[in-house]
């Protein structure tokens, strides 16, 4: 019972890892897509 617990505790840990990893990688390409706009803008 404890093992299926600390197991179930372990993988609801790495799941939010991963929804915040995803989440920052998100945030990264939109403020890079942003930067392109902007460079372009300015180029153009």
């Amino acid at each position: 019972m404890f093992a299926s617990s600390k197991s179930n505790l372990l993988r609801r840990f790495l799941l939010a890892i991963l929804l915040i990893v995803l989440r920052a990688r998100r945030r990264v390409m939109y403020e890079r897509e942003e930067l392109e706009l902007g460079m372009v803008t300015l180029l153009s």
